[in-house]
């Protein structure tokens, strides 16, 4: 999905340079042969027939970038991550269709804050986020040119965007990226590159990113880290057949095991943790359907289950806004968001609900 959206971007930005090359051309054509006219008349509109004719190819492509990128883009999105700030509330991270970063805050009552722009660049394909400790929450987002950039939110305040680091040419170049946190103080990013290699490299508090790690899968499509409790970790992917493989990390890191997929070939995946000990896997397969199971310590993992959606998924993420409340985020083909809520007291997910986007 990613891939084609970038896609899509590039075959537009060659558009508008051709379109602005082309007004070029024509007011240029259009000076000349004014230029050449025998009527003092034509003359005197040489200059601003070439004016409007420039205008008339170049105000288009203004107003898509400059004057109408604050409207319509910014409501239709293609990706979204989401992590528990531990202080009562979502924090949801999302890229837009023209490559923007927006984020805002749902709480426990699905109230949500303002969205606002935290990446201007245009540029982004994929977000994570990780809570490494109390009252910290980093937002990485991963651009189109396999950069990674990180910015923190300490209590409210942001820091600026920093690269954290790029793959170089033996890697490949990042498509999409994850991000969870074993214990306390630590931060392990998760990415998939172009050529299907899944990578991890990590860090804690007071130190530098370690190297990069293969994981062993080859042909990898997506992916998602989760951790049921400190020094566990959950590992979730997606290959290119669409089938869901599975490890965990306890001092060390398991074989993977294939899991096989809930519906149509799979393209996402998510995963979180409710309680201590509790985790659920969300993955939207190919065809827009949307499957999930989850586990609790001491039982198994349940069978796929199958949840109806209000239109077809692209993407999906989940969190908590508390211990007990969990959240399921879809972005649907129209890059709509919205959100399912579980209740706990009742034991069953509510209705979907369309999120507002401004």
């Amino acid at each position: 999905m990613w891939i084609e959206s970038a896609t899509k971007r590039a075959q537009g930005a060659v558009r508008d340079v051709l379109l602005v090359l082309l007004g070029i051309v024509g007011a240029a054509g259009v000076n000349l042969l004014t230029s050449l006219a025998d009527k003092e008349a034509v003359h005197r509109w040489r200059w601003p027939l070439t004016a409007v004719v420039l205008l008339a190819f170049v105000l288009p492509v203004f107003w898509k970038h400059r004057l109408g990128s604050a409207n319509a883009p910014v409501r239709k999105l293609c990706r979204v991550a989401a992590v528990d700030n531990g202080e009562g509330g979502m924090d949801v991270l999302a890229v837009t269709k023209n490559g923007k970063v927006i984020t805002a805050t749902c709480t426990g009552k699905s109230l949500w804050s303002p969205w606002r722009v935290i990446l201007e660049t245009g540029f982004a394909w994929d977000v994570a986020a990780v809570v490494p400790r109390q009252g910290i929450v980093e937002y990485y987002a991963l651009d189109r040119d396999g950069t990674i950039r990180m910015r923190t939110r300490d209590r409210g305040h942001l820091s600026t965007w920093q690269v954290v680091r790029i793959l170089g040419d033996t890697h490949g170049r990042a498509m999409c990226v994850a991000s969870s946190s074993l214990a306390p103080g630590h931060r392990e990013l998760m990415v998939i590159t172009d050529s299907g290699r899944l990578l991890h490299a990590w860090r804690t508090d007071g130190q530098g990113w370690s190297q990069w790690h293969d994981s062993g899968l080859a042909g990898a499509r997506d992916v998602t880290v989760c951790a049921p409790h400190d020094g566990l970790f959950e590992n979730f992917a997606v290959d290119a057949d669409g089938e869901v493989w599975h490890r965990w990390f306890w001092e060390r890191w398991t074989e993977w095991e294939r899991w096989g997929r809930p519906g149509s070939p799979a393209r996402a995946v998510s995963a979180f943790r409710k309680l201590t000990e509790y985790q659920e896997l969300f993955v939207v397969g190919d065809a827009g359907d949307l499957g999930h199971r989850h586990h609790q310590r001491g039982h198994a993992w349940s069978d796929w289950l199958v949840m109806d959606t209000p239109a077809g998924v692209i993407d999906v993420a989940g969190s908590t806004t508390s211990p007990n409340s969990l959240r399921c985020l879809i972005v649907d083909s129209e890059g709509a968001l919205w959100l399912r809520p579980y209740d706990g007291t009742g034991n069953r997910w509510l209705d979907w609900c369309r999120v507002s986007i401004g």
